[in-house]
C-alpha cells in the first residue's frame, strides 16, 4: 500500500528577526487630516493639509507619489511658512538604528521650498530638538519630480520619539511642497517577519504554506528544494503580495510542488529584497510514497529544546533502535524499544544536546529497514 509521509515543522512567531515598521503613512485613508495620532503644530497660521481636503488657494495639487493622496503645504500670502506635521509616538530602543524615508517634490522650480525633518521627545515645536535633514543639504528644494530621502538615526534613549516635518519659508516665496509615502522602521531588523511556515499533503504533493506579519522592501520568495537537506536548488518563485514590497498586515502564501520527489523532500524559502539581499527560512520536510512496514508519521516539536516526539508505525511487533548523529557523524544518543504493530510514539531527550542540526536514524532490526530524518536542537 502506498502511503504519503508528512513531516511538519510549524513555527509560530518570527522565523527571522522581526522587521519592525514603526510608521507607514501614504495618507490614503480617512476622511479628515491629520491622520490618527499625528499632530499639527503652529495651527494659528496655514499648515499642512491633504490634497483632497483643502482648503486649497492655488491648486489643485494632485501629484501623489503613489495612490491618489498626499500631504502638502501651500503658500499663504499674509504670513511666512512655519508648518509642522508631527508623527505619532514611535517607540525606540537606545543604540538601535532606524531609517526615516519619504518622497518629496515641489510645485514649481520658480518657487523653491524649504523642508526640515526633526526628532524629539514630544509632539510640540519646542520638543523637536534635533534636526535630522534640512533641504537635502541645499539652500532650498527645487525638484519638481519626486525624490526619496532616507535618514539614518540611532536612538539616544529607550523611549517614545516624535518626528517632525517642518515646511518653513520666507513670506510669499514658495508655491507648494508635497510629501508622500513616509516609512519609519528599525534598520537593525530583517525585511520579513514570518507568522508560520508549514507543509501539508495535497493529494500526494507537498503544499507549502506560510504567512508574513510584516514585509519591508520585499520582492518575493524563491522556493528551494533538496533531497538531502543540505544542497538546495530553486524550483519556482512567488512574488510578494504587499504593495511596493511593504506591509504591516498579515499576508498568506501557498505553493504546491507539482513535481514532488519520491522519498525525502526538504524545502526552504529564500526571501529576496528589492535590492538583491536575501535570507533563508528554516527548513521543512515532506516524504512521499515510502513502501514497506516502517513508516515515520510525525516528528514534533522540530526544532526542539528538551525532547522530540517520534510517531511511527510498523506492520508487526519488532525492535526499533533510535540513533542520533551529530554533524560529524558521531552517535550522541541511542535508545531501543519494542514496538507493537500499528502506531507507536517515543520521546527522545534532547535537553543536553548542543544547538545545531542532527540526523535521526530509526532502524527496524527484525526487518532490516530504516528511515533517516533531520532534527534541529535550539
Amino acid at each position: 500500500m502506498k502511503k504519503n509521509l508528512l513531516i511538519i515543522y510549524l513555527v509560530c512567531g518570527s522565523l527571522a528577526t522581526h522587521a519592525q515598521i514603526l510608521l507607514q503613512e501614504g495618507f490614503e485613508t480617512g476622511t479628515s487630516f491629520p491622520p490618527t495620532g499625528w499632530t499639527l503644530a503652529n495651527t494659528t497660521i496655514r499648515n499642512w493639509i491633504r490634497n483632497d481636503l483643502g482648503p486649497i488657494n492655488d491648486g489643485p495639487h494632485d501629484f501623489p507619489n503613489t495612490g491618489t493622496k498626499l500631504m502638502l503645504y501651500e503658500y499663504d500670502i499674509p504670513t511666512a511658512a512655519n508648518a509642522w506635521a508631527i508623527t505619532p509616538a514611535l517607540s525606540m530602543t537606545i543604540g538601535s538604528n532606524y531609517t526615516i524615508s519619504f518622497w518629496y517634490r515641489i510645485r514649481s522650480a520658480s518657487y523653491p521650498e524649504k523642508l526640515k525633518i526633526t526628532i524629539g521627545a514630544s509632539p510640540t515645536i519646542l520638543g523637536q530638538t534635533t534636526t535630522l535633514w534640512n533641504n537635502a543639504g541645499q539652500t532650498s528644494l527645487t525638484n519638481t519630480t519626486y525624490q526619496q530621502a532616507t535618514i539614518n538615526y540611532t536612538a539616544t534613549s529607550t523611549s517614545n520619539f516624535f518626528v517632525g516635518f517642518n515646511c518653513y519659508n520666507a513670506l510669499d516665496s514658495g508655491w507648494a511642497i508635497m510629501v508622500d509615502d513616509i516609512l519609519i522602521k528599525n534598520a537593525s531588523t530583517t525585511p520579513v517577519s514570518y507568522g508560520q511556515f508549514s507543509i501539508t499533503n495535497n493529494n500526494g504533493l507537498a503544499q507549502l504554506n506560510w504567512t508574513t506579519l510584516t514585509e519591508t522592501n520585499n520582492n518575493g520568495f524563491y522556493i528551494e528544494r533538496s533531497s538531502d537537506g543540505s544542497n538546495f536548488n530553486s524550483i519556482d518563485s512567488v512574488a510578494s503580495k504587499s504593495i511596493s514590497g511593504n506591509s504591516i498586515n498579515k499576508l498568506n502564501y501557498s505553493f504546491i510542488d507539482k513535481n514532488t520527489l519520491k522519498g525525502n523532500n526538504y524545502y526552504r524559502l529564500k526571501q529576496v529584497d528589492k535590492d538583491g539581499k536575501f535570507q533563508n527560512s528554516v527548513i521543512v520536510q515532506f516524504k512521499k510514497e515510502r513502501m514497506g512496514g516502517l513508516q515515520l508519521q510525525e516528528l514534533f516539536p522540530n526544532p526542539s529544546r528538551d525532547k522530540i516526539n517520534v510517531i511511527f508505525s510498523v506492520g508487526k511487533n519488532t525492535n526499533i533502535v533510535f540513533s542520533l548523529y551529530d554533524s560529524f557523524g558521531k552517535i550522541v544518543r541511542i535508545q531501543n524499544i519494542l514496538a507493537v504493530a500499528g502506531n507507536n510514539i517515543e520521546a527522545i531527550n534532547t535537553s543536553s544536546l548542543k544547538t545545531g542540526n542532527y540526523i535521526l536514524k530509526i532502524l527496524d532490526q527484525f526487518n532490516n529497514d530504516f528511515i533517516t530524518t533531520k532534527i534541529v536542537k535550539q
